[in-house]
Parts: C-alpha cells; structure tokens; sequence
C-alpha cells in the first residue's frame, strides 16, 4: 500500500526549503534503491490557490509486501 503523504504550504520561501528537501530525500533514496533494482515513484505536484505537494512513497515493508504479491 502507498503511503500518501499531503503538505500545504503558503509561505513561497518554505516552499523552495521543503522542495529542496524532499529532492535531496529522493535522491538519496533513488541511490539506496538503484543499488537493489528497486523503484519508487515520487509525484511532486503544485496546483493553483493552495501550494501543494503530493509526496507518494513507500515504506521497506511496502515494498516487501507488494513484490511477494506481484510473484
């Protein structure tokens, strides 16, 4: 299952912060799993009105679990 993570910002300077931090995580993250042939998908999205971010990710234990189911 994925786990969908929602983070609504108003301040445009937070906004670079936390974008800047969520793209060094996934970085990390892509170079952890690259290592092991695992992908995760990462969407970042920013709508009008309301900055938003939409952070899909999953835990090790997701992972697991849906690459058992799909075997």
């Amino acid at each position: 299952m994925k786990l969908i993570e929602k983070i609504f910002l108003e301040n445009r300077g937070l906004k670079t912060k936390l974008a800047k931090k969520i793209e060094r995580t996934v970085s990390n993250i892509n170079l952890i799993l690259k290592n092991d042939n695992i992908t995760i998908n990462v969407k970042i999205k920013w709508t009008l009105g309301i900055n938003e971010i939409l952070l899909t990710s999953y835990t090790w234990q997701d992972l697991f679990s849906e690459i058992e189911e799909n075997d």
